[in-house]
């Protein structure tokens, strides 16, 4: 049996500022990694594709859209 860990996470709503944690919970399941390649592929074709960029973005794409908004921020100051 795997490790079991938790996470805890919070949603505010737009204009609120976080409460603190909001308790969640969730299941990961071990995928055989034969397996990978072809779900991978099924997740690829649907309407909003889920693609391993899309769970990991490539760190400088997650850098540029940092600096964005740190811009876009400085710039209401």
């Amino acid at each position: 049996m795997g490790r079991i860990t938790t996470l805890g996470f919070d949603f505010p709503m737009p204009g609120e500022l976080p409460r603190g944690n909001w308790a969640g919970g969730g299941w990961t399941i071990r995928i055989k990694s034969s397996w990978k390649p072809r779900i991978l592929e099924l997740l690829a074709g649907w309407t909003y594709p889920v693609t391993k960029e899309s769970i990991y973005p490539p760190i400088e794409c997650a850098k540029a859209a940092v600096n964005e908004a740190a811009r876009q921020a400085a710039s209401t100051l």
